[in-house]
């Protein structure tokens, strides 16, 4: 798209946006309201891997600053619960990069484990407000290091010379849909003490003919084996 073209769509949703007439005013929304969205994302919750709905599988940080609030305000146990089964099972999963830090975009499965591996600033920006937070209700260590990474992350490989920010990364490189995320075994003697190779291996479910599979199609997609995916 165009410098014109982006200019013109601009426009054309902004003067969309004050056609309509908004579905609430201020004096429509009270206690009643919160209470709905809690019971809706309560309904959602995947009690057994975090997050809500089924695959694809996105962080959806808002949906968790919503919860984290809605526990301060309410004092309500569950909320901080499904917050917690969520960063942590991001976290610990193939969502996150465990190698170069920040958050691919969405899970292409339940489990958040094998990622799509497009990596977007605005998912890093709202996921490491909602660590941040987590670690400012919980005081749990794992939230505040995860958002430290991801800062570090972004101002490593997403902000620009000038002084801005890119607004993601590219999923693809060399024609393979994460390609640059994965190692081989031999890859990984190259680089480590045989030691720490042994036991990164063992760690990541490292497997000579490669660990990321398609959920779709259930083919392997590349020879090389994903260390970012958790099982």
């Amino acid at each position: 798209m165009q410098h014109d073209d982006i200019l013109k769509l601009s426009h054309d949703v902004t003067a969309a946006l004050r056609r309509e007439e908004p579905a609430l005013s201020a004096d429509d929304l009270d206690e009643s309201v919160l209470q709905t969205a809690y019971e809706e994302l309560s309904g959602r919750f995947d009690e057994q891997y975090g997050g809500f709905g089924t695959a694809p599988k996105f962080p959806t940080p808002h949906n968790l600053l919503f919860l984290l609030r809605y526990w301060k305000r309410k004092n309500e146990p569950r909320a901080l619960e499904m917050v917690e089964k969520t960063l942590l099972a991001m976290r610990q999963g193939g969502m996150y990069d465990h190698v170069g830090y920040g958050f691919h975009r969405y899970s292409t499965d339940l489990k958040w484990l094998v990622p799509h591996f497009e990596k977007m600033l605005y998912d890093q920006a709202l996921l490491a407000m909602v660590y941040t937070d987590a670690y400012l209700a919980t005081k749990k260590h794992a939230y505040r290091e995860t958002a430290c990474e991801i800062i570090d992350y972004v101002l490593r490989d997403m902000t620009a010379p000038e002084g801005g920010f890119y607004s993601a990364e590219d999923a693809d490189s060399e024609g393979e849909e994460g390609k640059f995320y994965v190692w081989s075994i031999e890859e990984l003697y190259s680089i480590l003490d045989p030691s720490d190779a042994d036991l990164i291996i063992k760690v990541f479910n490292v497997a000579k003919e490669g660990n990321f599979v398609d959920q779709v199609t259930g083919e392997s997609l590349v020879r090389t084996s994903c260390i970012s995916a958790v099982p």
